[in-house]
């Protein structure tokens, strides 16, 4: 561990010289989809491999270093974070992490004996895909389903939230922060609806919250937040794909199909990526420290780039109040916004050939009509929905970057706006 110590104080020169000769040329702005690596994160995670390499399931030194290891990162998460280390769960993702909260509904109801018809599922209309395609297949099987649409800013309402909630809602999701739009949501505020409709009924309703976009990029708590479940995902930030953490608050007993060696106290068997858990650990503590420094960067950043785009007549900001620079209900490091005619595939096509990288909305999207389900659940008419692309930044996104950007916005795009239009 002391090694470790040491040589992470100064990543390999070489790794990062890499990393910045490889993107160099590049623009990068889908970092909402998946973060440039982090060189800490990547150097560490060697060290980790090469040092903790046992199996933290085993009994010998090695895994029992390994296991040291993997509950230090436990509690290093937990501490960001502001929950208890035993509420947290790692996982392969977010993805995966959303899939167990959602289809415990189904083990639930079968060991209960209970009809999937007398379950009813409230899920916000905004949802990333990973929740909401699993949420349609509980409709599939006969669970209710009841959505609630955000208002023309893409923010859920709790009396919207409050409607849609029955005598037999058992689960409610809302995300923290919508990964297209960059809709803050009003979390706590939500829960609290929720707490006051589950004591009139006597029933308990779970609160499940994506935190993917919101973890090392804003202020949060989740004892403040009060949710009952939420997910993490580690390349977000810069560290390794594959890795995410499900919080679970402590007496909440969630009951997962998985079976297998027992690991994260049976609810997610699977040898554990000690070296990625670490990395991800450590990565959000890096975050965490910068947090507020890193929120100014973007927020200048975030700022210029729509002062610009505010200039030009052929651009259209959605929703239309992120022309107002509204840094309460939206994070500065995700935005979007349409060319039209131009449909979002043409513009993130011309883009991609000048090496410039954005992307037509969530990478997760599998078909045309759940790429504008979002927007259009917002009021955006589905042709403005179709023509929307989404540019996110991250902590490497600089002002220069956003020039080339609006370079390419005002030169490229603006010519082929005005072929399309015939002018």
């Amino acid at each position: 561990m002391n090694r470790i110590r040491q040589n992470i104080k100064k990543i390999d020169a070489r790794t990062a010289f890499f990393l910045y000769y490889v993107h160099m040329h590049e623009v990068y702005l889908d970092w909402a989809a998946t973060a440039i690596p982090d060189p800490f994160a990547l150097q560490l995670q060697q060290e980790v491999c090469h040092e903790f390499y046992g199996n933290p399931s085993s009994s010998h030194n090695a895994g029992s270093k390994a296991r040291g290891l993997l509950e230090q990162a436990r509690s290093l998460l937990a501490g960001q974070l502001d929950c208890r280390s035993d509420e947290l769960y790692f996982t392969a993702g977010a993805t995966e992490a959303n899939n167990m909260v959602v289809l415990s509904l189904v083990k639930q109801a079968l060991t209960l004996k209970k009809e999937f018809s007398s379950y009813t599922v409230v899920i916000s209309a905004i949802e990333h895909a990973s929740l909401w395609e699993p949420v349609l297949t509980l409709k599939k099987l006969g669970f209710k389903v009841k959505k609630v649409y955000p208002d023309s800013r893409g923010i859920i309402r709790a009396d919207s939230l409050v409607q849609a909630l029955d005598k037999q809602t058992v689960m409610v999701i809302v995300m923290l922060i919508n990964n297209e739009t960059g809709a803050v949501q009003p979390v706590a505020e939500l829960v609290q609806s929720v707490r006051n409709y589950s004591k009139t009924t006597g029933r308990k309703i779970i609160f499940h919250c994506d935190a993917v976009q919101a973890v090392g990029k804003i202020p949060f708590s989740l004892r403040e937040l009060n949710v009952d479940s939420a997910c993490l995902s580690a390349h977000k930030l810069g560290a390794a794909k594959g890795i995410g953490a499900l919080f679970i608050k402590k007496r909440l007993e969630l009951d997962f199909f998985y079976g297998g060696g027992g690991q994260e106290r049976n609810k997610r068997p699977g040898t554990e990526n000690t070296a990625g858990i670490y990395s991800f650990s450590k990565l959000v503590e890096k975050r965490q420290t910068s947090l507020q420094k890193n929120l100014e960067s973007a927020g200048r950043v975030m700022n210029f780039l729509i002062s610009e785009l505010k200039k030009l007549s052929r651009v259209v900001l959605i929703p239309k109040q992120r022309a107002e620079n509204d840094a309460t209900h939206y994070s500065p490091y995700i935005i979007s916004m349409a060319f039209p005619p131009l449909a979002g595939e043409v513009v993130v096509r011309v883009l991609n050939e000048l090496n410039i990288y954005i992307s037509t909305g969530s990478a997760c999207h599998s078909h045309k009509k759940e790429r504008t389900r979002v927007l259009e659940s917002m009021g955006v008419p589905s042709s403005l929905a179709a023509n929307a692309v989404r540019v996110s930044i991250g902590f490497q996104t600089t002002q220069a970057d956003i020039s080339a950007f609006l370079a390419a916005v005002k030169g490229t795009l603006s010519k082929l706006q005005q072929q399309t239009h015939g002018s």
